[in-house]
């Protein structure tokens, strides 16, 4: 968990990262992509090319449809953060006008999803780059709003779609959004959008498969509270997108995935009590820190567990160090979140790094606190063992 300021990273569970390696269970992937040259590059010198057996693309440029993708990875045992890379030679740099620009979208089973810019291209054109390292193949097809320039669909609550698995085989990025009728008039109506959508997939044809939509019915608390997804993820079945100021919009991936299902039911749960923002003593914006910098979520053995320092979301006047970092739980068999434990910030530093700063006492005695990581490992579920890094924050 952070109070502190840095990159978002995204958790991974490769099965097969690197050819012909041993990869680890787990990696914790910076979402930064970083683009680099394949020779006279330092950065190749610590770069492992990931295998790939087979390239598609569809809705490219034609000058990009001969471009040969390889994708590299930094590979490091977690709590360290990994990196992935695009590699382009100096003549596909001139070639484009300059190197890529991407960023890490999302994972889940294998799946890495990116999105990708080029130089040549205008720039509100960007592709997903896929990543399947279950069968080490790459797919590239143009991102939502490229497929539909005259904005008939846009994406709602994210534009980072959530990749989910249709079988072994097969798999499809999910995007909730919103269709917007024909002429001026007409309420927008919600829906559910896939690529390739359940009835297609890359590999079976030559042409570009068209996005998939069907219509939805989101809870009412989407609109009322201004729902933003900061976190997406697949648990027992269900897909599910989280706010981390207000609750958890949750739909069965049967629902998304069968293709004559229509008006796709998503439901809500809340935050657990009193830590939704209600308006009730929170801070104002300009006095507001991101979200993340505060609150983490994740998937943890079929449970989701939710950790939140005090302090940030509401105006308060107990000291850093006496602040608590609660962390709770929730089952979907239940829907019903339970406390875990209350930690006291200042018993977790004292326990981790009694040498280190935790507050900045300037000339005239106030305290300003330090921008510090608090890293919890979710998946060994260690409750009091915290690590700390400067100037960044990471969630695993």
């Amino acid at each position: 968990m952070a109070a502190g300021t840095g990159h978002h990273y995204s958790c991974l569970t490769p099965h097969s990262l690197v050819d012909g390696k041993d990869v680890l269970p787990s990696v914790v992937l910076e979402r930064r992509v970083l683009a680099v040259h394949e020779l006279g590059d330092w950065k190749m010198r610590q770069t492992e090319i990931l295998r790939c057996d087979r390239i598609t693309k569809y809705g490219l440029p034609d000058e990009l449809m001969e471009w040969v993708v390889r994708i590299g990875a930094q590979v490091v045992a977690p709590p360290a953060h990994s990196t992935m890379f695009i590699i382009m030679s100096r003549v596909e740099q001139e070639a484009m006008g300059g190197l890529v620009r991407a960023e890490l979208l999302a994972t889940n089973e294998h799946i890495i999803v990116m999105s990708v810019s080029f130089p040549m291209c205008r720039s509100s054109s960007r592709f997903y780059l896929v990543y399947d390292a279950s069968d080490a193949s790459i797919c590239m097809a143009p991102d939502l709003q490229s497929a539909y320039p005259n904005r008939k669909v846009i994406p709602a609550v994210t534009i980072r779609p959530l990749p989910v698995r249709r079988d072994v085989r097969h798999y499809s990025i999910v995007l909730l959004g919103r269709a917007i009728p024909d002429g001026k008039g007409g309420p927008r109506q919600d829906c559910v959008c896939l690529w390739p959508p359940p009835d297609s997939s890359p590999s079976s044809s030559t042409c570009a498969p068209k996005w998939g939509i069907k219509p939805a019915i989101f809870p009412k608390e989407v609109a009322k509270r201004g729902f933003t997804a900061n976190e997406l993820f697949v648990l027992n079945g269900m897909a599910m997108w989280a706010d981390l100021q207000h609750g958890i919009l949750v739909c069965r991936l049967g629902d998304l995935l069968e293709s004559d299902r229509h008006n796709v039911q998503l439901i809500f749960v809340d935050l657990p009590p009193g830590c939704c923002n209600d308006g009730v003593g929170t801070r104002p914006i300009f006095e507001s820190s991101p979200v993340e910098e505060y609150r983490s979520i994740a998937c943890v053995s079929g449970t989701i567990k939710f950790v939140s320092i005090e302090g940030y979301l509401r105006k308060t006047n107990v000291d850093l160090q006496d602040r608590k970092v609660t962390m709770w739980s929730l089952t979907p068999e239940s829907w019903v979140w339970s406390k875990e434990c209350d930690l006291r910030v200042g018993d977790i530093w004292e326990q981790a790094y009694s040498s280190l700063p935790l507050e900045h006492k300037s000339s005239d005695g106030t305290a300003t606190p330090m921008p510090w990581v608090l890293e919890f490992d979710w998946q060994q579920q260690e409750h009091d063992k915290w690590r700390k890094c400067r100037q960044r924050h990471s969630f695993c």
